[in-house]
C-alpha cells in the first residue's frame, strides 16, 4: 500500500508537466529551430536571444527542482526523493524507483553546476570565470524525460491506477508560435 495521497501525486504530477512543457517550448522554438540564426539577426533578435536564455534557465531549474532532498531546512519538497521517501513503498517497488531515480540523476548531475552556480546564486567565482557551466550530449534531454515520463507513470499506476502522459499539445502550440514568428521573417525579408 501506498502512503501518497492522489492529491500529492497529482501535484507531482504538475511539476513534472511543466518541467516538460517549458523544455518542449524551448527546444522547438530555440534548439531545433532552423530559421534561428536568421531570427535572431533580424530586427528583434536581441528580445529572441534574451528569451532564449530566460527559457534555458527557467526549464534547467524545473528539472533541477525535481532532484532536490525530500527534506532540506525543515521544510518538505515534492521531489522525486520525496515520492520514493515518503511512497511507504514495498521492497520490490522501492528498488524500481530507486534505480529510475539513479538513471534520472545522471541528466541531472550535468544541470547540478550551472544550477548551483548560476540558476540559484550568482557564484561570484564563476562570473569572473565566465566559463561553461555544467552541459549535456545531445537528445540526453529527450532521454531523460522519457525516463521522467516511466516514472512519473509507475508512481501514478502504482497510486491511482492511471498512467499520467505529460501534455503534448504543448508541442503543436510552440509549433504553431514559431511558424508565425517565421512568416514575421520571412515577410520582412521580402
Amino acid at each position: 500500500m501506498c502512503a501518497l495521497s492522489p492529491i500529492i501525486v497529482d501535484k507531482f504530477y504538475e511539476l513534472c508537466n511543466e518541467a516538460y512543457k517549458t523544455w518542449i517550448i524551448h527546444r522547438t522554438l530555440f534548439d531545433d529551430n532552423s530559421d534561428r540564426k536568421k531570427m535572431e539577426s533580424g530586427d528583434f533578435g536581441q528580445v529572441l536571444e534574451h528569451v532564449s536564455v530566460i527559457s534555458l534557465a527557467y526549464w534547467l531549474q524545473q528539472i533541477t527542482k525535481l532532484h532536490d532532498p525530500a527534506l532540506q531546512n525543515n521544510n518538505i519538497n515534492l521531489t522525486i526523493n520525496y515520492i520514493i521517501e515518503y511512497g511507504g513503498w514495498d521492497v520490490s517497488t522501492l528498488s524500481v524507483l530507486k534505480d529510475s531515480r539513479d538513471e534520472l540523476n545522471l541528466f541531472f548531475k550535468k544541470l547540478k553546476p550551472a544550477r548551483d552556480k548560476f540558476l540559484s546564486h550568482n557564484d561570484l567565482q564563476a562570473i569572473l570565470n565566465d566559463s561553461p557551466l555544467g552541459g549535456f550530449e545531445k537528445d540526453t534531454d529527450r532521454m531523460y524525460f522519457e525516463k521522467l515520463q516511466e516514472f512519473m507513470n509507475f508512481v501514478s499506476n502504482k497510486t491511482i491506477g492511471e498512467l499520467r502522459p505529460f501534455n503534448d499539445l504543448v508541442k503543436t502550440e510552440a509549433r504553431t508560435f514559431l511558424s508565425y514568428l517565421q512568416k514575421d521573417l520571412k515577410k520582412d525579408a521580402g
